[in-house]
């Protein structure tokens, strides 16, 4: 009587399936995290510009002059002038916007024969300029941006857990494909470890 073993299985089988996971688990954990410290970096280096695209001006020093008119008549440091936005001061008194006219290019005209303002007392305006609207959606589109990361990271985090369930289930089956259960023929069974016996 010969008894004959014969190779049941292996764990290198199961070790390319195994690498592929690590590997999978590691771009996607990578990945996460490079794109949520670019886009801080982003908008870190970006902020300053965003936060020009409008500004406030406040109590400016309008230098003014007569016009053909007798008005008084100067143009603003900065345009374009948000509309409703400003305010302006002739000394200590606000003016009426019914005494004054502001174009958005920031050209600022004073009816001086309706109010008490000439030209040798200092006129002051507050204004905002620039483009608000366009800021507000671009600050309101990075805060989403941030938004969005968290929750992608929530499911990065399944996907990591599901990754290493995966890995050690793959484990559990490479073990016991290498340990094989043995049959055999004829008078008794034989088992070995890795594959099963047969009598001839």
């Amino acid at each position: 009587m010969k008894i004959i073993y014969e190779s049941k299985g292996n764990v290198t089988e199961v070790m390319p399936v195994f690498i592929s996971l690590v590997l999978g688990i590691g771009m996607v954990t990578f990945l996460q995290i490079f794109i949520g410290i670019l886009s801080g970096q982003l908008y870190q280096q970006t902020e300053a510009d965003i936060d020009l695209i409008a500004q406030t001006v406040s109590n400016e020093t309008v230098a003014t002059g007569t016009n053909a008119t007798g008005y008084l008549s100067t143009t603003l440091d900065s345009s374009p002038v948000v509309a409703s936005s400003q305010t302006i001061y002739c000394g200590g008194t606000t003016l009426l916007s019914g005494n004054y006219t502001l174009a958005e290019s920031g050209t600022l005209i004073i009816d001086s024969t309706a109010v008490y303002c000439n030209a040798t007392i200092p006129v002051y305006a507050g204004y905002q300029y620039g483009n608000p609207t366009a800021e507000g959606y671009l600050k309101v589109a990075m805060s989403n941006n941030f938004k969005a990361q968290a929750t992608a990271s929530q499911y990065t985090n399944l996907i990591v857990i599901a990754g290493v369930v995966s890995l050690i289930i793959v484990l559990i089956f490479g073990a016991f494909a290498s340990v094989g259960l043995g049959t055999g023929t004829g008078m008794g069974s034989y088992g070995g470890k890795g594959g099963y016996g047969r009598v001839l």
